[in-house]
């Protein structure tokens, strides 16, 4: 099932933000910035399936 997200927002002040196109961590990716926002995803626009943490 995909979360339909559009934009993002990463409040974590150390670590990165990636969004995946696929779920497991798997296909195209956004990733963010500490504190980054992202108006509209460039890669998984509507289409996102899973997120983590990366340093």
């Amino acid at each position: 099932m995909k979360n339909n997200a559009a934009s993002g927002e990463n409040f974590h002040y150390k670590y990165k933000a990636r969004v995946y196109f696929k779920s497991g961590y798997k296909g195209a990716q956004d990733w963010m910035a500490p504190y980054q926002h992202i108006d509209q995803f460039l890669n998984v626009y509507n289409e996102n399936a899973s997120f983590q943490f990366t340093a």
